[in-house]
């Protein structure tokens, strides 16, 4: 279940992440979560006021495990020391994207999660369906896909996020995997879902099928285990991955 960001400085988060978890206990009928997470990083609220608030959630007993979504590599580090030193819950989980058109977290991200015992749930596996072949650079995007629903709603924020999932490169990295599903007989969502899957690091990929078909060919990439030169392949077409940021790289 995720949780927003406190809207105006200090204490109004505590405020508001207990609304909202109140409100969403009342509507699910239930007392408690397994899991919260914290939708998206605040900026002006102190990391220590919110994993105090999000560990009082825990000692009533109305979360069971905290996570965060969409956090750097640093912010990762920041709330588990601040954990630490107030003695209070950790993380255990992260929801980051994450496909073979959107590797950055390889970088950084994936590697402190490891070193602080935190899991990865990725989302957007499919990278809002370019990976399944939804779309086609001799064509416009058919009128059940996503990109053409974000369009319809006419929203600025959804046109600009529309425009962001059908790009060459990921056209480009789509045909690979397309050719991949071919040759291995089944579909390009089960291939691109299958390498997401078998990546180091990754403890969980969520899916979103729309019909009954996208949930059955979404099933089959749990299901089958890529040959190592089908991997290498998609690896080489979606690559490389940008190195973590340090001195060295500064240099360069």
């Amino acid at each position: 279940m995720p949780a927003g960001p406190g809207p105006n400085g200090r204490g109004s988060s505590r405020v508001h992440l207990t609304r909202a978890l109140d409100a969403s206990l009342s509507r699910l009928g239930t007392d408690y979560v397994d899991l919260y997470q914290v939708h998206q990083p605040d900026d002006e609220t102190p990391i220590e006021e919110t994993m105090a608030t999000l560990d009082g959630f825990v000692r009533a007993g109305k979360v069971r495990y905290l996570g965060c979504s969409n956090y750097s590599a640093s912010r990762i580090v920041e709330a588990q020391w601040a954990a630490e030193r107030i003695h209070a819950t950790p993380f255990v989980s992260l929801q980051p994207q994450y496909s073979l058109v959107a590797r950055d977290i390889e970088a950084e991200v994936l590697p402190v999660c490891a070193r602080h015992g935190v899991g990865t749930l990725i989302y957007s596996p499919l990278a809002g369906g370019v990976l399944a072949g939804r779309y086609r650079r001799d064509r416009g995007p058919d009128a059940d896909t996503r990109v053409a629903r974000l369009r319809a709603w006419g929203a600025p924020t959804a046109q600009r996020f529309a425009d962001g999932i059908v790009t060459e490169r990921g056209l480009d990295i789509a045909e690979t995997v397309a050719k991949v599903a071919a040759e291995l007989d089944t579909t390009p969502a089960a291939v691109a879902l299958a390498w997401a899957a078998a990546r180091p690091g990754v403890t969980s990929v969520i899916i979103g099928p729309r019909t009954f078909e996208q949930y059955e060919q979404n099933l089959a990439g749990f299901e089958i285990t890529l040959p190592e030169e089908h991997t290498a392949r998609l690896d080489e077409v979606s690559g490389p991955v940008p190195g973590p940021l340090d001195g060295r790289a500064a240099r360069r």
